[in-house]
Order: C-alpha cells, then sequence, then structure tokens
C-alpha cells in the first residue's frame, strides 16, 4: 500500500516538476531548456496515443486471460457450483 503510494506522489511530483518549468518558459520566466525542448520533439500526441492503446490493450488482455485461469482453477467456479447443487 505505501510502496504504490510512493509510486504515485514519485509520478505527480515529476509531472508537477515538468509543467511547472513548461509554464515557465512560455511566459518567459525561465530561460529555454534544450532538454524539454527534444522532449517534446520525441514526445508527440501521437506516440502517447499509441503506447497509451497498446498498454490497454496488454492490460484488457492480461485482465482477461487471468480471469480465465481464476474461473477454471477455484473451486467456486460456476461450473463447480452447478455440478455440486445438481448432486
Amino acid at each position: 500500500m505505501f510502496a504504490a503510494a510512493a509510486v504515485l506522489i514519485g509520478f505527480e511530483s515529476i509531472t508537477f516538476g515538468v509543467f511547472s518549468k513548461t509554464f515557465a518558459i512560455t511566459q518567459g520566466l525561465s530561460p529555454e531548456d534544450p532538454q524539454l525542448n527534444r522532449l517534446c520533439r520525441v514526445i508527440t500526441l501521437e506516440s502517447g496515443l499509441f503506447v497509451g492503446g497498446l498498454l490497454a490493450l496488454f492490460g484488457t488482455g492480461t485482465m482477461h486471460l487471468q480471469h480465465h485461469q481464476l474461473e477454471n482453477a477455484s473451486v467456486w467456479s460456476s461450473r463447480s457450483v452447478a455440478k455440486h447443487c445438481a448432486s
């Protein structure tokens, strides 16, 4: 539980830093950053949508596979309950 919270807090901290840096540069409060410019050229909307779609498909497939494995191995699956009730 604490590890999950630490991951979420770390991710939020990193995104807050990137957004703050981007805002400061666009408002003229900070000079241009070559690393941030390179990052913006590499990570586009299309590449983010592609990677997000692949991760969503992978997660859905993994969830589906896990569900079927648990259904077949479980004592309380719908088939075993039906067999038990029929006898």
